[in-house]
């Protein structure tokens, strides 16, 4: 009788330890925060509860994985703002955030697999406020961070730097000239052309109808060039201060003007205010980024009258400084159509081109 329960007992132990290893594992869903293996680009605000706040086009969160699924929970405060999603080498997926808490699947698959994930903002701040809560990861981690280049662009500028309506093709069938937020780009600006052409970082500080003394129906009083400058989220005014030791930029171009002489905005600004705006704007970029080089442009939509009186507004503040640490861009007239006056992505593509070489030269890389 004890030898037969010794047996029982053993076979009933071997019996426990073989289903322990067969029965399949469960998913493991875990709930993670933005953190140091995220590399970000760009100017972002991380709220008490770590989720990450931001509005300027071009944001981008930069991720390596190793997972079978991934997703993230993001919302914008107007519900009318968009991202892409880049896995890997293939085309970005634009995605419209919600207004509310939103679930977006990245990717999925049977087995683990690894990836690296890009997600950036297409949007302008006036869009909305976009927030990133948090990501969730099926059986996986994050691996080490994406690695950012070392040089770093600042472009400050309105809604051409910003990629307004960019998204669209040339010309357009009258029934489908309906403008909508989808048509934003960042990626597709000339500044992000550019900060890939020459191997940086790129911060887009822009905001549609801004510019150095009023906005393009001729208002002073609203936010202009020189406060938004200042700024993380420019629609919250001055409740989060951007710290400019955080991105310390080796180049600066600067495109503004086209707002301050449009059409709407009434009689050509006074010469002498115009230029001594700009050259306060000009000298806090300085005092913030040590050795900066600096570009300045008059950008693509002007022509005729209100562009030169620009272009002659902006050579006397180019023989204000008399150094070749600021040089003029002159753009040639690249506007768009009937249906949208800003430049769309083939004329981007020109611009960048065109300032290649010389802002090349003036950064000396």
């Amino acid at each position: 009788m004890k030898k037969f329960l010794k047996i029982t007992i053993s076979t009933g132990l071997v019996l426990f330890l073989m289903s322990c290893t067969t029965i399949p594992s469960k998913k493991i869903n875990n709930k993670v925060k933005v953190n140091k293996n995220i590399s970000i680009m760009g100017r972002t605000v991380t709220t008490d509860f770590g989720a990450v706040m931001f509005s300027y086009p071009g944001v981008t969160f930069s991720m390596n994985i190793v997972a079978q699924a991934l997703s993230i929970t993001m919302q914008s405060t107007k519900g009318d703002s968009y991202i892409d999603i880049t896995i890997d080498d293939q085309a970005p997926r634009p995605v419209k955030i919600s207004n509310k808490k939103q679930n977006i699947l990245i990717f999925s698959s049977k087995q683990v697999e690894k990836h690296n994930i890009r997600i950036q903002h297409r949007s302008e701040s006036w869009h909305g406020i976009t927030t990133l809560h948090y990501l969730t990861i099926n059986n996986g981690k994050l691996l080490t961070p994406t690695i950012l280049p070392q040089r770093k662009i600042l472009f400050v500028g309105d809604s051409i730097t910003c990629g307004a309506a960019i998204d669209r093709d040339i010309p357009l069938p009258e029934e489908q000239c309906i403008e909508t937020h989808a048509w934003w780009n960042a990626k597709q600006t000339f500044g992000m052309l550019l900060s890939d052409k020459l191997n940086a970082q790129a911060q887009l500080v822009c905001y549609g109808g801004k510019g150095v003394v009023r906005t393009w129906q001729g208002n002073t009083e609203k936010i202009k060039a020189e406060d938004f400058y200042e700024l993380t989220l420019p629609d919250l005014r001055y409740q989060y201060p951007w710290q400019h030791q955080k991105y310390q930029a080796d180049l600066a171009v600067i495109a503004l003007g086209t707002n301050d002489f449009s059409t709407s905005a009434g009689p050509f600004p006074e010469r002498s205010h115009f230029v001594k705006s700009y050259i306060r704007l000009i000298d806090k970029i300085r005092a913030d980024h040590h050795n900066v080089k600096i570009a300045i442009t008059d950008g693509p939509m002007l022509a005729n009258k209100a562009k030169e009186t620009l272009r002659s507004y902006l050579t006397d503040i180019i023989k204000h400084y008399h150094n070749q640490d600021i040089i003029l861009l002159l753009a040639d007239e690249n506007a768009g159509d009937s249906c949208d006056y800003h430049p769309n992505r083939d004329k981007h593509k020109i611009i960048a081109n065109d300032f290649y070489r010389p802002l090349k030269k003036l950064a000396n890389w």
